[in-house]
């Protein structure tokens, strides 16, 4: 089984949808995703993810399925202090120095730092951490200190989870067991890249997931569009 993070096409922020350049990059993750065994789509409520994930859905006939949990984490943002960065900017764009200082926690991935806003970045963890688990859980898998286990042998399909930068990377922190605040620094998410991640079975049900890429924009390439830095704010001229 393989599970595909899907960041949205280039955003219309103001208005929560896609620019005409982020449809663009959608149709062409669309024709990408339909040559995949695809089962399921599950997407983020908000709009420019649903707007991402409906390309998919509409070259393959699967449904999209919301899932509340995976929304951008938008609202959570602090001080960077820096004289060429906004104030305040969301928590994954603090400059890099101040990042890693919250990565050495263990508990909650690190989101419970006094580098982010305090109860409500934990809190907001927490909540994507149970919504992950609870997602797992239907699909057979658990998470525990021993490892991650499954009842029966995964079928060899691929899911796709249409999401965000923030949150994406919330998410393969959790799946890769790395502090968060160490893939907020250091990843960065193009509109619509992939990172795929396979959640590799052995000894009957032991999984490992493994990472197998990350930030993949392949099916941007052969269409002029593999150069958007939606995102970025450091040295992008």
């Amino acid at each position: 089984m393989r599970l595909h993070i899907i960041r949205h096409g280039d955003p219309d922020y103001p208005n929560d949808n896609l620019t005409d350049l982020g449809k663009r990059e959608a149709q062409a993750l669309a024709r990408r995703m339909e040559r995949l065994p695809l089962v399921r789509i599950c997407s983020s409520p908000m709009g420019r993810a649903l707007a991402t994930a409906r390309y998919t859905a509409d070259r393959t006939g699967i449904p999209v399925q919301t899932l509340e949990w995976i929304r951008e984490m938008g609202e959570l943002t602090a001080n960077p202090h820096s004289s060429v960065l906004p104030d305040p900017v969301v928590i994954w764009n603090l400059p890099g120095h101040q990042l890693h200082k919250a990565e050495g926690g263990k508990e909650n991935q690190g989101a419970n730092s006094d580098l982010f806003p305090q109860p409500q970045t934990a809190n907001r963890f927490r909540e994507l951490h149970m919504g992950w688990l609870e997602w797992l859980r239907q699909a057979h898998i658990q998470v525990t200190d021993e490892g991650w286990t499954a009842d029966a042998p995964l079928a060899g399909n691929d899911v796709a989870i249409f999401c965000h930068h923030g949150s994406g990377l919330a998410l393969l922190s959790l799946i890769m067991d790395i502090p968060v605040a160490a893939l907020w620094r250091s990843i960065w998410l193009p509109p619509t890249s992939v990172s795929t991640v396979l959640l590799e079975q052995y000894d009957k049900h032991r999984i490992n997931p493994r990472l197998v890429c990350i930030g993949d924009t392949s099916h941007l390439s052969s269409e002029g569009l593999d150069n958007n830095t939606s995102g970025l704010l450091y040295n992008i001229n």
